[in-house]
């Protein structure tokens, strides 16, 4: 007995080559089993793999890394707040799995919608003074107000070819600038290459344009001459001048109005005031010459004055 309780311990069994094959087989078992559940309970990678793909079981585990490499992009972009700071190697792209015949994935890579807003607001304007998002179409318009209802049929029919300027004045947060900004997009998507301009910053840009570059003077000019619509935001509010009037803002609005072309105005003021402050600059008989243009082509003035847009 004594024998047998002071016997040595034995050494602990030494795993072998096929232990240790097998415990890696179930953590790496175990490993697929909770990324293919993440896929499953993920509703976007659901979505994905389910209608887009139309992937099996055994397929999801067979390209299983690519599907998780997706995820991880997703999860990317719905934390971005701003391109800039887009945290991918691949900045500003999407990867797009594309099934092919035999089940396998193939990666290809797609423009994120941040930066593909960017390209379509850019195609449809080539100067754009505004904020992005009130012209890539993520807002609306609600119409509730009477005050509002016969500027937004003005501006209805400007977008629809039935007439060409319209001028909206209002007090300051009426949002005329918005409310001008939202037609124009709506125009410029079916008529690319159009232009809102804060008027101050455009007239002083051109100014200094036409002393330091005369060639590109000549063309920044042109285009605003004939691009399909042009929005002038806060009109009279520019610093007034001979030379700003008679070779850039009367040119501009000349031409447009010859060739018939749809012009938007936000103002502060209405058509007398504005002619009362460009008579001491540039005379009575070129005043009433702009007051006579504005009342011509607009018609009239659309006041929007009453509660912020909603």
């Amino acid at each position: 007995m004594d024998r047998i309780r002071n016997r040595p311990k034995m050494p602990p069994r030494i795993k072998t080559a096929a232990d240790a094959i097998k415990a890696d087989s179930a953590e790496i078992a175990k490993m697929k089993s909770e990324s293919m559940k993440s896929l499953s309970d993920d509703p976007i990678m659901s979505n994905i793999i389910r209608k887009d793909l139309k992937l099996t079981k055994k397929e999801v585990a067979d390209n299983l890394a690519l599907l998780l490499e997706v995820q991880d992009d997703r999860v990317a972009c719905l934390a971005c707040k701003d391109k800039k700071d887009c945290p991918k190697t691949m900045k500003r792209r999407i990867i797009i799995p594309v099934r092919n015949e035999d089940g396998t994935l193939t990666r290809n890579y797609s423009v994120c919608e941040k930066e593909e807003g960017d390209f379509l607001v850019s195609s449809r304007f080539f100067l754009l003074s505004c904020p992005r998002e009130w012209v890539d179409g993520s807002n609306d318009l609600n119409i509730k107000q009477y005050s509002r209802a016969e500027a937004y049929a003005a501006l209805e029919d400007a977008c629809s070819g039935k007439r060409e300027w319209v001028y909206l004045t209002g007090s300051s947060g009426s949002g005329k600038s918005f409310v001008a900004a939202y037609f124009a997009s709506r125009y410029a998507k079916r008529h690319p290459g159009c232009a809102i301009a804060s008027t101050p910053r455009l007239l002083e840009d051109l100014k200094s344009l036409s002393i330091n570059s005369k060639a590109e003077f000549e063309r920044q000019l042109k285009r605003l001459q004939e691009c399909p619509l042009l929005v002038l935001d806060e009109f009279g509010n520019e610093y007034q001048t001979e030379y700003v009037y008679s070779n850039i803002l009367f040119p501009i609005l000349s031409s447009r109005a010859r060739e018939k072309l749809p012009t938007f105005f936000t103002s502060d003021f209405g058509f007398s005031d504005i002619a009362k402050m460009y008579q001491s600059k540039i005379g009575e008989v070129k005043a009433r010459q702009l007051k006579m243009l504005l009342k011509e082509r607009c018609g009239r003035e659309y006041d929007i004055s009453g509660l912020p847009i909603d």
